[in-house]
């Protein structure tokens, strides 16, 4: 992204095209709970979070859970059907730790880069999963100072709505260092008092509107035909609060199969058929 500056510093960041990754932690799975999740039906990535940011991916969708065991907890990222199910089925994919040191050695590496960290679940769940573990303030406090260890984030940006700010200046951030922009969707979590740190550019994602869509096909020709209908109309269809606004648009490139599919039929061979679509 850096060698376009010239090109896209003016664009307000709705307006950038860059590539992105579902389920972005899930580069293999790491069983930290017990559940039925296996690589056929969980796995979402074939390459590591550090390897998505080399090969061009800048908006790293990431679903974080605690794993609690005998009084502790850790942080993973995770495939789940639905993590507010008692118990939830699926699997957990590389630690936060290992994702925030994969993000650091990218931007070490390659200054003057936008990337984009949205943060879902925000959940607890047991090593033998029962009912879901919501997050205390003590345990939100220990994910923001994770989160603080994410060299070059975004601090101090202009105070409109994020997908209205020019490419240029999250790109001059750090010293020209670019910078990484933290949205975090506390929909799990709306009885906390504290869901953000913006001084710390910890943000919740009401500050960036957005459209999510989502086909829910379970073909590769559907997928294509209702991710590409919304390029057709100036005003994108939609956003992150239901409203027709000119929002930063995500396409999802997945297909949604039916759960006996997977007997036949893994994740990453839909995404091999999925794939030349996009070019």
């Amino acid at each position: 992204m850096s060698s376009l500056y010239e090109t896209i510093k003016d664009r307000p960041i709705r307006h950038v095209v860059m590539p992105g990754a579902h389920d972005a932690g899930m580069s293999y799975l790491s069983t930290q709970f017990l559940s039925v999740g296996i690589k056929a039906n969980t796995q979402t990535q074939g390459l590591s979070t550090y390897k998505q940011l080399r090969y061009g991916s800048r908006w790293l969708d990431l679903r974080v859970l605690t794993v609690h065991e005998g009084g502790g907890h850790t942080f993973w990222t995770a495939h789940v059907n639905d993590e507010t199910n008692s118990p939830p089925v699926g699997n957990s994919g590389e630690s936060l730790h290992n994702v925030i040191e994969n993000i650091n050695q990218f931007t070490a590496e390659s200054p003057g880069e936008i990337i984009f960290l949205r943060f879902s679940y925000l959940i607890g769940i047991n090593k033998v999963p029962t009912k879901p573990q919501y997050w205390t303030a003590e345990i939100m406090q220990q994910f923001f100072d994770e989160l603080k260890t994410i060299n070059n984030r975004c601090i101090s940006l202009p105070e409109i709505e994020f997908f209205l700010i020019k490419a240029g200046i999250f790109m001059d951030q750090n010293d020209g260092k670019g910078c990484v922009l933290i949205l975090l969707d506390q929909a799990n979590n709306q009885y906390l008092d504290t869901l953000d740190s913006e001084p710390d550019g910890i943000y919740e994602t009401r500050v960036m509107l957005y459209y999510d869509h989502w086909a829910d096909e379970d073909t590769v020709k559907q997928v294509a035909a209702n991710q590409t209908e919304g390029w057709n109309d100036v005003q994108r269809p939609g956003s992150s609060n239901g409203t027709s606004q000119d929002a930063l648009y995500i396409n999802q490139w997945s297909v949604t199969p039916d759960p006996l599919d997977f007997i036949t039929t893994s994740l990453s061979q839909y995404a091999n058929m999925m794939n030349p679509t996009l070019f």
